[in-house]
């Protein structure tokens, strides 16, 4: 399995259990060499607390994208725990957090991108930012040196907002 670059789960009619996604994290030392991890299903806010602890471990990972299908959030809390885990992966250039992101899980997001200074791509579609998340997000975001794209595709933005 020290082949394998790229790794895609979808399940996006279904809850992902606890068991399976830790089972997920868990699998995931195999992949050594994985450099693009895709996750696709609902209720990825409870989930991927969970996998965070084993991505870190998967230091060659350059594209990481969480995509959730439900309209749970990833809570603040949630949120903090990705936090110190996805932060540890120093080549990635490109982050997904469809559907995640909520005005009280922002906080840790800034703290995340602050943390990531390779990000050549960011994508943050179809979360709830308001005038004052959007203030936050750009100043980590303005010290994205490599940055090329930035989606906020399909996000609650108003003219307030896109003024920021």
């Amino acid at each position: 399995m020290d082949q394998l670059r790229t790794l895609s789960v979808a399940d996006k009619l279904n809850n992902m259990s606890e068991s399976s996604a830790l089972a997920l994290g868990r699998s995931l030392k195999q992949f050594t060499q994985l450099t693009h991890l895709v996750i696709f299903c609902q209720n990825l806010g409870d989930a991927a607390p969970k996998m965070a602890p084993f991505m870190a471990h998967v230091t060659a990972l350059q594209v990481i994208a969480l995509l959730n299908t439900d309209d749970l959030n990833l809570s603040n809390e949630g949120m903090k725990e990705l936090v110190p885990h996805l932060s540890k992966l120093a080549q990635l250039t490109r982050l997904n957090l469809f559907r995640l992101i909520d005005t009280a899980s922002l906080s840790a997001l800034c703290d995340l991108i602050s943390s990531l200074p390779r990000l050549s791509a960011l994508e943050l579609p179809a979360n709830e930012f308001t005038p004052e998340s959007i203030e936050m997000l750009c100043e980590p975001i303005s010290k994205l040196s490599n940055l090329t794209q930035l989606n906020l595709s399909y996000s609650t933005l108003d003219e307030q907002s896109v003024n920021a």
